[in-house]
């Protein structure tokens, strides 16, 4: 009866970290979500807040192109709601085609399409060049469009009209900061218990991105780059990369229907003179229940530590271990910015586990 019956006000914050990528692209990224990631919902006068399924947590996201192929929290994969995977796409997607693949100057404008991975969100910009490079080594530039959203199944979709700013970095063509900010209409039908209702609303919305150089202080390299990464090389010594002497530290967690749950503590100690040890000791924990979900036992206890010797080798991107077993073990590896080592498959770099360093 023209009365506002329920407002909505939606609230995601967090930091990305990249933890890898291939092709000037993340395939892997850190997502740390902000408690107060949450939708609160207004129901004459009454609020209620529901969270955000992330708020709060820090996940894994592997990402190929533009999808999203996995969610884990430490080695546990993590089922997303479809609702809830798309608002967490835009953290950990960056579309590159936003930019064009060709030299632009000041006044230069064109169009750029977007698409949600799920078809239902579609975003038509028109991208210009507001300013050409500064002191600073970046270029401004401005956006305007449209977004549409199709809320299927419910008969009603939104279209939002957005303004917004991108800052360019010229050295590498990558975003250093983005914002937009706009007016969201959305219109419809729902039938519910036989009655059909007319919706409507009105509201805003602002995207905020602020990004920040990695290691070395090198924004990385991609399609657009003006050149490529500065960062330093690693520090090689008669052994390799010396950055890997010292002591790192990690878990690995299995479990399953069985009732039976384990948490491995693993260690590598990586010697100057070549020398590399890795010990890992198991702590589980067992129970089982009848048919009635009643506890009938538990048991839990640990093994002992198990410790193998071997020697390493390193060139900065692949580690060689030979065991004194006479068996040979090769990872390609990394440092995140807190000096953690990342072990990954040497042949399909796939992630194995990350050791933060003790030493």
């Amino acid at each position: 009866q023209g009365d506002v019956a329920q407002q909505t006000k939606t609230t995601l914050a967090g930091r990305v970290e990249v933890v890898a990528t291939a092709d000037g692209r993340p395939t892997l990224a850190r997502v740390s979500f902000s408690p107060e990631s949450a939708m609160v919902i207004t129901v004459n006068g009454t609020p209620k807040t529901e969270p955000y399924a992330l708020a709060g947590q820090t996940v894994l996201v592997e990402i190929r192109g533009e999808t999203i192929v996995s969610v884990r929290r430490g080695s546990q994969p993590i089922e997303l709601a479809a609702a809830d995977l798309g608002m967490l796409t835009p953290f950990v997607v960056f579309h590159d085609d936003v930019l064009p693949n060709r030299e632009v100057d000041y006044g230069d404008s064109w169009p750029a399409e977007l698409t949600s991975q799920d078809g239902q969100m579609r975003t038509v910009l028109t991208v210009g060049v507001a300013s050409a490079g500064d002191s600073n080594g970046v270029v401004v530039l401005s956006t305007n469009g449209t977004v549409t959203f199709n809320h299927a199944p419910v008969d009603m979709t939104s279209e939002g009209k957005i303004t917004g700013s991108m800052t360019i970095d010229t050295a590498t063509g990558l975003p250093r900061t983005s914002l937009a900010q706009g007016t969201v209409t959305s219109a419809g039908t729902m039938n519910q218990a036989g009655q059909t209702m007319t919706l409507q609303s009105a509201g805003a919305i602002t995207l905020n991105r602020q990004l920040t150089p990695g290691p070395g202080g090198s924004m990385g390299t991609g399609p657009h780059s003006g050149r490529v990464s500065t960062a330093p090389a690693p520090a090689v010594s008669s052994r390799g990369d010396q950055r890997l002497i010292g002591i790192f530290g990690g878990e690995s967690l299995a479990g399953g229907d069985t009732g039976v749950y384990s948490n491995t503590q693993l260690k590598w100690v990586f010697n100057a003179d070549g020398s590399v040890f890795f010990g890992a000791k198991a702590h589980w924990y067992a129970a089982e229940r009848d048919y009635n979900q009643n506890l009938e036992w538990t048991a839990n206890g640990e093994s002992a530590e198990d410790t193998d010797r071997g020697t390493w080798q390193a060139d900065g991107q692949f580690l060689t271990i030979q065991w004194s077993n006479g068996n040979v073990s090769r990872y390609a590896y990394g440092f995140e910015p807190n000096g953690a080592l990342v072990f990954r498959n040497a042949r399909t770099k796939k992630l194995i586990n990350f050791y933060n360093r003790l030493r």
